[in-house]
């Protein structure tokens, strides 16, 4: 039988990365958070579509029942639910590509001079989308206000389900 003797393990030292690997995870962090922000959001359309047609469906495709009104109203609370929710993730995804996106522009500052520095580029066209009326056009505001907005348009549907003569 082999008896091996306990000891301290030896670990290489740990090598921290360098400015390079953090500015390349940075970018690709920016990328990511980008595709999911907009993933996010079409999902949601998706989902709502669904509902969208199910209500309309059976508001204008069907015969009066006991019940219809309260299975109407059933159909758009998950697409209320889904607008606060998805309005929520799309706010903390934008915050989250805002801070990779400073990250990255404070790493450019210390670029040598005659490299393309994209975030500081990037941070002017920023600043010009986020004030004024493009504001409207800016992706953090699509991302937060689309959601919003559906969740409106089912709270709408709710009252109408008891409100309209189907």
């Amino acid at each position: 039988m082999n008896e091996r003797e306990e000891g301290p393990i030896d670990q290489p030292p740990v090598v921290p990365p360098s400015a390079s690997e953090i500015y390349a995870l940075l970018a690709d962090l920016v990328m990511h958070s980008e595709e999911t922000r907009w993933s996010r959001l079409n999902t949601m359309l998706v989902v709502d579509s669904i509902f969208l047609a199910a209500w309309a469906g059976l508001f204008a495709g069907t015969k009066s029942f006991a019940g219809k009104e309260s299975l109407l109203a059933l159909l758009c609370t998950p697409g209320i639910a889904l607008g606060v929710l998805f309005a929520c993730l799309g706010w903390r995804s934008s915050q989250y590509l805002d801070d990779f996106h400073s990250q990255a522009h404070r790493i450019e500052e210390d670029f040598p001079r005659g490299l393309p520095r994209p975030f500081h580029r990037g941070e002017q066209r920023r600043r010009t989308v986020r004030s004024g009326l493009p504001r409207l056009t800016s992706s953090k505001w699509l991302v937060t206000a689309i959601p919003v907005i559906f969740a409106i348009l089912f709270l709408m549907l709710f009252s109408a389900s008891f409100l309209l003569e189907p």
